[in-house]
């Protein structure tokens, strides 16, 4: 079966896209005013970009001001004191899923290059220049994401806004180089699982994580400009006397 191969360029997307597309699914954006901030990275902030921030996301009716930090565990963020309720992203692992592989050197796009010309004849047109990317390599992302808090109560907000965000069956939204949008579909695996610690009657903590996995890719190879036949019709002509 024919594999369509799309007429305009579209982005390249890495590990660290499905990183911050977990985030932007989840509802989280940076936390730019440093709420969540110790205090040597408050003297700092001027020097960080948006994406060493921590990020955070305003769950109705969990503890404290309503707004919950979220954590990226890998890499770390530059947050060293923990604001309780809080959400930690983990990424666990991604490898190649080849099972979603179409076929070596099937492209994703095939388009004309910026400032080439159009030439027509014979009926069709085209460019001279051309640019093309192979497509990406089908990769299988595996992020836990857990959430905590010292009490039942005020952790079920923040949970059930996890489980919101990431159905047994839903998508993730990733934005790509140009910062296209693009939609991945994303699975639970398992169950609920449970994080509860106890270190004294006094500092219990409660705690609830999921695993969940996203059909992802990566652009592992960089588009190529290529000239295409232009300005002559070539008539090739079989003489038998030779």
């Amino acid at each position: 079966m024919a594999i369509k191969v799309h007429p305009t360029k579209t982005g390249e997307v890495g590990v660290r896209d499905f990183d911050l597309g977990v985030l932007s699914t989840l509802g989280a954006t940076p936390d730019t005013q440093g709420l969540f901030a110790d205090s040597d990275f408050k003297k700092n902030i001027a020097n960080f970009n948006a994406q060493d921030f921590c990020y955070k996301i305003v769950v109705p009716g969990s503890s404290g001001s309503g707004a919950v930090p979220v954590y990226f565990a890998q890499p770390d963020a530059p947050y060293r004191k923990k604001y309780f309720p809080l959400i930690v992203v983990s990424r666990d692992e991604f490898s190649p899923a080849l099972q979603r592989w179409m076929s070596v050197g099937q492209l994703e796009y095939r388009a004309g290059e910026a400032g080439s010309y159009i030439v027509a004849g014979n009926g069709v047109s085209g460019f001279t220049q051309y640019m093309s990317k192979i497509q990406a390599m089908p990769y299988d992302f595996i992020y836990t994401i857990s959430v905590f808090d010292r009490y039942e109560n005020t952790i079920q907000p923040v949970l059930m806004k996890v489980l919101q965000s990431f159905p047994p069956v839903g998508k993730l939204f990733v934005k790509d180089s140009l910062g296209l949008q693009r939609t991945y579909e994303v699975y639970q695996e398992g169950g609920v699982s449970s994080q509860h610690e106890i270190v004294d009657a006094a500092q219990r903590i409660r705690g609830y994580s999921i695993t969940i996995r996203v059909e992802g890719e990566i652009d592992l190879v960089t588009p190529v400009d290529r000239s295409a036949v232009t300005g002559f019709d070539l008539n090739l002509i079989r003489d038998d006397s030779i």
